[in-house]
This record gives structure tokens, C-alpha cells and sequence, in this order.
């Protein structure tokens, strides 16, 4: 599964899904008894993922991200037992009750991605959305937590931007962020809230942040 946080997992499954529970449909499983339980184990377990006694366990670094180690596609006996060692915390914190973890999935992905290059044989383009479908599920929730980050420095008078991820480097992430005035910009650095954006950011981060001002002119 991607690196997301409890909350972000919660809101997620506000989304409108059509769920039937004893001959009723339910407007919103988040709060329905039936399913409270078992969606507060799962946040909290997400939650986890970004503190320091789990983060060495749940998550893992691979060409240049953090992502979730349920996503990494092992191709040592360490790494095997690294997603091993992974499972068997899902499982534990749950008193193995629980049959299909958010990890069943990943694992699908992750098999797919292992079987490009047979694929490839058949079809190159299909190998490719193979590897290409890998690489989206173990990021998006980074470019999502960005985006998030940023909705609150708008408040400060960013008027919003880009993220740009590389395909051929995936610790290269350009953020394109439009600011009324470098002098702003200036004043919002070390504020709480560019506190707040640093702290959100910074854990995802593997290499150091370079950064500068230019103007943009439409061509």
C-alpha cells in the first residue's frame, strides 16, 4: 500500500460507494457500526506507517523514495524478508482476524510488475502500463500528501502550482509554486504554517531541497 496517513485513509472511503448492510444501503461506512471497528484498526495502523518505532518496518526506501514496503518487489532474500517481516505486523496487530489486509493488493501490483519483462514478450506496451501502474500506486499518496501540504500555504498568498515527478529519477520531484512577490515569499518563511509545510514534506524527502526565484513569461 502507499505511505497515507489514518485520516486520509477515512476520508477516502467517503467517496459516494454504493455498500448494502442487512437489506440497507449505508450513506456512510466511516460511521456505521457495522464497520467502525475494523476501519479505525485499519487508520490507525496507516497512521504507523509515518511514526519512528514502525517506520523501519512499514515502510522502505527504493530508487530514491520512501514507499510502502508492502510495494517493493524483492529481489534479495533480505528484501523478501523485509515484506515478510511486514506482514507478520499487519498481522499481529490485528490478532490475525483479519484475512485481506490493504497488503493483499499491493502484492498483485507488485507480482504484475515482476512479470514486465515476460509480459514484454507479448506485448511491450502492455509491460510498460505494467511497470508504470507499480510506480503510480507507491507514489501517488506522496504527490497527494504534497498537494495537501500546499492548500494551506495558499492562505499565505501562494497562488498554487505544479508538482512535476521524474520517470526517469523518482527522488527528482520539481514543485513549481507561484507567490504574488519573492518579498512574500520571503515573509511566510519560518512562520508556523512554513513549519508546518516543512515537517509535512520533509519525511518523504531523500535528497536536499534546492531551491530559487524565476519569472514566468507565457510563449
Amino acid at each position: 500500500m502507499p505511505i497515507r496517513s489514518g485520516a486520509d485513509y477515512i476520508n477516502a472511503l467517503r467517496d459516494g460507494r454504493e455498500v448494502w448492510y442487512a437489506g440497507r444501503r449505508v450513506e456512510d461506512v466511516t460511521a456505521h457500526p457495522g464497520f467502525t471497528g475494523t476501519i479505525k484498526t485499519l487508520a490507525a495502523l496507516y497512521d504507523k506507517q509515518d511514526s519512528a518505532e514502525y517506520r523501519d518496518t512499514m515502510t522502505v526506501e527504493w530508487k530514491g523514495e520512501r514507499i510502502s514496503t508492502s510495494y517493493i518487489p524483492p529481489t534479495t532474500p533480505e528484501e523478501l524478508a523485509l515484506k515478510r517481516r511486514n506482514i507478520e505486523f499487519w498481522s499481529r496487530q490485528t490478532f490475525g482476524q483479519m484475512g485481506r489486509y490493504p497488503d493483499f493488493c499491493a502484492d498483485l501490483v507488485v507480482g504484475l510488475f515482476h512479470w514486465a519483462d515476460t509480459i514484454a514478450k507479448h506485448n511491450q506496451r502492455w509491460a510498460e502500463n505494467a511497470r508504470a501502474y507499480h510506480r503510480y500506486c507507491s507514489r501517488s499518496e506522496y504527490v497527494k500528501m504534497y498537494k495537501q501540504a500546499i492548500q494551506e500555504i495558499k492562505l499565505a498568498g501562494c497562488r498554487g502550482g505544479q508538482i512535476l515527478c521524474s520517470e526517469d529519477d523518482p527522488a527528482s520531484v520539481l514543485v513549481l509554486l507561484e507567490w504574488e512577490s519573492k518579498e512574500q515569499h520571503q515573509r511566510w518563511r519560518g512562520t508556523p504554517p512554513h513549519t508546518r509545510f516543512r515537517a509535512a514534506v520533509e519525511g518523504w524527502q531523500t535528497k536536499k531541497t534546492t531551491g530559487g526565484y524565476y519569472l514566468a513569461e507565457t510563449i
